[in-house]
């Protein structure tokens, strides 16, 4: 049987003699290569890896050499091949997002194999396995309510989240646990724990002073004796009292251990009030302990780097000082977060030459410098567009200027209620979503909701049709195969 790699090497021989043979040759070759790749990335999809991926390994040197040796492939031809074998050369590759992005990216490069990203997109959406992975593109992260149910970090999994958020703190022995307030009042039963109706404190937090049940004066095995509870009334209180607050390394398993590729998002939540309270050994701070845990787990890579896209992470955190203390620890990429335009940063308590209001922060000068330790910032929405009586005001500059400056943007949080969607929205969370990504610009947002955005983005996938509808009839080809014999 003719293969692409005989029928490749029959024409890297033949252009050293037969230049007009061998374009002719190389057409054949490409289509062929055409139709291996849907039938490989069929055969992975359900689970037959082992047959293909060895093949396809053992021939890809064999084929970058005669890319590079044969005149007459242009760039984007042998860039659209080299893009293509590398997405289906290994396992751990075609999980995740990886499939959907490089199939967009033949399209993007508008090579030979555009039309073979076209087919690739078809089928995923045909065998009901698409999933839009252009990550920070569009992508969504899952805040799921400010509280961090196990079971509402597994959900974002199955309703399709590119990464999960959560914010870390530290309980009283230096453990990291998983959970927005420094304060346990709110989304625990704290209350009701009769044993711990002492521990009420007054401390100050981000130069106010706030009382209530501190997460920084219980252990860890007195944080799993509360349960967790909803915040908002208005949303199901179903899952009350039936969790548990999580650890950090509770966190990153969920992730781990998803199906696909799932990325972490965790901030580095209040590190001045937490290193005010919580001591380590050996003089080790909450920003050393952060970090340590990430790398014990394996995350590590600058952005998009290859470790980085076998286990994606993003560190966030309102607090510059401990974004540029952990750069020297770790190349993984971080966001620096912005509040409203009336809050300080966390850096309030530090010394020069550290800003600490927003007009500081988000001024051209800091962004120059603060590029030089994160890829982006993540702003309160309401200050990328002010609102006055729920109306959206006119968009301020701050898209555009970290932009300029080289910095992604991502915004927070998404929220589907009516009464945190904006009139000109109409109460149409879709609305929101279209007018933030594709008027306003950003590069990832996070939500509360990620089944909802998530079907949004397939809603709006731009699957283009392929002009002469051969897509269409080769799907139906390989439909017939796949119903006849089970597997092609």
């Amino acid at each position: 049987m003719i293969t692409s790699l005989n029928l490749l090497m029959f024409v890297h021989l033949l252009s050293l003699r037969f230049d007009a043979l061998s374009s002719v040759l190389l057409d054949l070759a490409l289509s062929l290569i055409e139709l291996e790749a849907i039938v490989t990335i069929y055969n992975c999809h359900v689970g037959d890896q082992s047959a293909h991926v060895d093949i396809v390994k053992s021939h890809w040197n064999f084929l970058f050499c005669v890319m590079e040796s044969i005149d007459s492939f242009d760039t984007g031809t042998w860039q659209a091949l080299s893009l293509f074998y590398l997405y289906y050369s290994s396992a751990d590759v075609l999980e995740g997002l990886s499939i959907h992005f490089r199939a967009k990216w033949l399209i993007a490069i508008d090579s030979p194999f555009k039309h073979l990203g076209h087919i690739i997109l078809h089928i995923e959406v045909q065998m009901g396995s698409f999933r839009k992975k252009l990550l920070l593109h569009t992508c969504y992260l899952s805040t799921y309510q400010f509280i961090i149910f196990c079971h509402n970090e597994k959900r974002a999994v199955e309703e399709g989240a590119d990464f999960i958020e959560t914010d870390i703190l530290a309980s009283k022995d230096g453990v990291l646990i998983c959970f927005h307030d420094v304060t346990l009042d709110d989304t625990t039963d704290i209350s009701e724990h009769k044993q711990f109706a002492n521990r009420k404190r007054t401390y100050e937090v981000q130069g106010e002073n706030t009382t209530g049940w501190f997460i920084v004066d219980f252990t860890l095995k007195e944080l799993k004796l509360l349960r967790v509870k909803q915040r908002y009334k208005f949303r199901d209180q179903q899952y009350n009292g039936k969790f548990s607050i999580i650890t950090f390394e509770e966190y990153i398993s969920i992730a781990l251990d998803a199906p696909r590729v799932v990325g972490i998002y965790p901030e580095i939540k209040n590190p001045v009030f937490i290193n005010q309270r919580v001591k380590w050994s050996n003089g080790k701070r909450f920003e050393d302990k952060f970090v340590e845990t990430l790398m014990k787990y394996g995350y590590k890579g600058s952005y998009m780097s290859k470790d980085w896209l076998k286990q994606p992470v993003f560190i966030q955190s309102f607090a510059p000082t401990s974004l540029i203390y952990i750069s020297n620890m770790t190349d993984s990429p971080k966001i620096f977060l912005i509040d409203d335009v009336t809050i300080p940063t966390q850096d309030t308590n530090q010394v020069s030459p550290y800003p600490v209001s927003y007009w500081e922060i988000t001024s051209d000068s800091y962004l120059e410098f603060i590029k030089e330790y994160v890829i982006g910032i993540g702003p309160w929405k309401d200050t990328v567009v002010p609102v006055a009586d729920n109306y959206l005001l006119t968009p301020t500059d701050l898209v555009s200027k970290a932009h300029a400056h080289d910095l992604q943007v991502h915004p927070y949080t998404y929220r589907n209620e009516n009464s945190f969607l904006h009139f000109n929205f109409h109460e149409d969370p879709y609305a929101e979503y279209d007018y933030w990504i594709n008027k306003i610009g950003v590069d990832g947002l996070f939500t509360d909701f990620t089944g909802s955005f998530h079907n949004f983005q397939e809603w709006t996938s731009p699957l283009s049709p392929v002009d002469d509808g051969s897509a269409s009839k080769l799907l139906h080809r390989i439909a017939l195969l796949i119903s006849s014999k089970g597997k092609i």
